[in-house]
């Protein structure tokens, strides 16, 4: 093969190649479709059937975010601040408490963050090792009682779904993308068990995965996401309001 052969060849696999923020992108328009099938057009299942990309693939940035932001604590402050005042939002307006899914993946990172202190230091002392064992039976304790006193965002099963893909990436001897498809399917499945049929489409977002690149593209997008998910509800409340 050519030098310019192996040149294109690199370029097209690049060309193939999704970045994060192109994920999101993807998870952000799949979740204004599903939105506006379930609020606007709830007899086109077509749409909410798109809508089961966006879930999986904002899980799966979570569990990235974990392990490569910066500032976990600004990271893990930024989305559950984001989330309470849509809690706060939509009491006021519905008058019903309603864990949003940016409170879903807030529990998630509290689970995560446990498990990586656990893994992290481990072999520091028996101390250590306690203390991480206390996070994460803490962490997934507040979980599990909350999902049990209100409503979380795809219950527990959708809170634990980062946490599959944090366990499968401690399995060395296989290579890191495939074991964390592995276990983001296996929590896939189990989410879809615990929920009705249509979740089960949800395993529609592992090719996009699959094609990730890992980069996470030319632009900052951060903050577009974050405004994203409260502005595109207030819109849609709006228009159901006029319908």
């Amino acid at each position: 093969m050519k030098v310019t052969d192996i040149g294109a060849k690199v370029q097209t696999d690049a060309l193939l190649r999704l970045t994060k923020n192109q994920l999101k992108v993807i998870a952000a328009i799949a979740m204004l479709i599903d939105h506006i099938g379930a609020e606007l057009f709830p007899h086109h299942i077509i749409l909410r059937i798109i809508g089961r990309i966006a879930f999986p693939l904002f899980a799966y940035s979570i569990f990235e975010g974990s392990k490569y932001t910066r500032d976990k604590k600004k990271y893990l402050a930024h989305i559950f601040g984001l989330g309470l005042i849509c809690v706060v939002g939509y009491y006021l307006f519905e008058g019903v408490i309603y864990g949003n899914v940016l409170i879903t993946f807030s529990l998630s990172l509290l689970i995560l963050y446990s498990i990586q202190y656990f893994k992290d230091n481990y072999v520091k002392s028996t101390k250590h090792r306690l203390f991480g064992i206390v996070l994460i039976c803490g962490s997934f304790g507040l979980a599990f009682f909350l999902c049990q006193i209100m409503y979380i965002d795809y219950g527990l099963a959708g809170i634990l779904l980062p946490v599959f893909v944090e366990f499968f990436d401690s399995i060395s001897i296989i290579p890191q993308n495939i074991r964390r498809l592995i276990g983001f399917t296996l929590g896939l499945l189990i989410l879809a068990a615990s929920m009705q049929s249509l979740q089960y489409y949800s395993l529609l977002s592992l090719p996009f995965l699959a094609f990730s690149s890992g980069k996470r593209g030319k632009y900052n997008m951060k903050y577009f996401f974050y405004i994203f998910y409260p502005v595109h509800l207030v819109v849609i409340g709006i228009v159901s309001m006029y319908i």
